[in-house]
């Protein structure tokens, strides 16, 4: 009610009732039913209008193409997600497939295409918030993509972008996975390995957009493997498929890939086991290196190997706890990602909300 708003954030009753009536004209709030306050008249009760308008949300990965609709009160009234036409699909390719995806969204659900009013994207690499553009992403072999003026010049809407792990985390916030938020790390451990950061002021960008990459850091400077950005060492270059099945190999001639190796390990078998200690070693020292690094309240692991294969949430925490630095021993609590696959793209549609609410409130159509 306007009276528990005016209690609540400090403002006089008339101040309160002032601003209420400008997000009524705006249509952001609306009146509902009216609430007893015991003795006198009732107060009546204020939501945001939830199907107001609608964001787009984008997550382009080295793999597939993701996509969803999700209106102003949270709700995703619809999602599509598609193999990528190509593996060497550049910007306008990768615009053009998810122009028609969108539309096909559109035709499933019936959605009214005058409600969509902006495009979230969350992209693999480095992206220039301010520009849209996507600097470097060494999975996509993408350098200097105009992603959002690409999608914006498609689309016919604004089109905001950013890097893929922090639209993921964005979404998890979003969807009240965590407490308290400062800090929040999410590790997303899939084909590559990529961080991001938020606390009470926002996500931790760096002066690049690059805070939160901890795929990138160099565990072996000696003999290290090679990384598909192109130097050798990177945690991320130990947790591919291909790394870890080359190495699987040298024990077991016939491992198969990912799948074979983990059920073999659930079943016991000995050549298994120790494929499984070595993913989790790789796992546990990025934990212990993010700990002490960031000593952050809240991190959350997801991405294709915490999501297909569960267990191993268990199993990389024990093996971190036996390798922390005691001074933190008691400081992070543990999250498993609630939204898996489309955590980026309802991120992505996050991102869009803001800006344009902000449009709303300062009086621009």
């Amino acid at each position: 009610s306007r009276s528990s708003i005016a209690r609540i954030t400090g403002m006089s009753p008339t101040s309160a009732t002032r601003i209420v009536g400008d997000l009524q004209q705006l249509q952001l709030v609306k009146e509902t039913t009216a609430i007893s306050g015991g003795v006198g008249r009732k107060a009546v009760s204020l939501e945001i209008n939830p199907g107001l308008f609608c964001c787009v949300g984008i997550d382009i990965s080295e793999t597939k193409l993701s996509i969803c609709l999700q209106c102003f009160g949270g709700e995703v009234v619809g999602r599509l997600t598609c193999p990528r036409e190509n593996d060497a699909m550049d910007g306008p390719q990768v615009v053009e497939q998810l122009y028609g995806m969108y539309r096909q969204l559109l035709a499933d659900t019936g959605f009214d295409p005058d409600k969509v009013v902006a495009v979230g994207i969350g992209a693999l690499g480095t992206v220039d918030v301010e520009t849209g553009n996507v600097i470097y992403a060494d999975l996509l072999n993408w350098a200097n993509v105009p992603i959002t003026r690409l999608c914006g010049e498609r689309f016919g809407l604004p089109c905001y972008a950013d890097n893929d792990v922090k639209c993921a985390l964005i979404g998890e916030i979003d969807a009240g996975l965590v407490g308290p938020l400062e800090d929040t790390v999410l590790l997303s451990f899939g084909r590559g390995v990529g961080g991001a950061i938020y606390n009470s002021n926002g996500l931790v960008r760096g002066v690049s957009n690059s805070a939160g990459e901890i795929g990138h850091t160099i565990i072996d400077y000696t003999d290290g493997h090679l990384c598909s950005c192109g130097r050798r060492g990177c945690v991320a270059a130990y947790l591919t498929e291909a790394n870890i099945l080359e190495h699987a190999r040298r024990l077991f001639p016939p491992a198969e890939g990912l799948d074979h190796i983990m059920e073999a390990f659930q079943a016991g078998e000995a050549w298994a086991i120790p494929q499984v200690e070595r993913i989790c070693g790789y796992l546990s020292v990025t934990i212990s290196n993010t700990i002490c690094i960031r000593n952050p309240q809240n991190i959350i692991l997801g991405g294709k190997l915490f999501n297909n294969y569960p267990f191993l949430f268990d199993l990389a925490i024990e093996k971190y706890t036996n390798m922390r630095y005691e001074p933190l021993k008691t400081s992070t609590l543990f999250y498993r990602s609630s939204l898996k696959g489309s955590r980026t793209s309802v991120g992505g549609a996050c991102l869009a909300t803001d800006p344009y609410v902000q449009r709303l409130l300062r009086g621009m159509p």
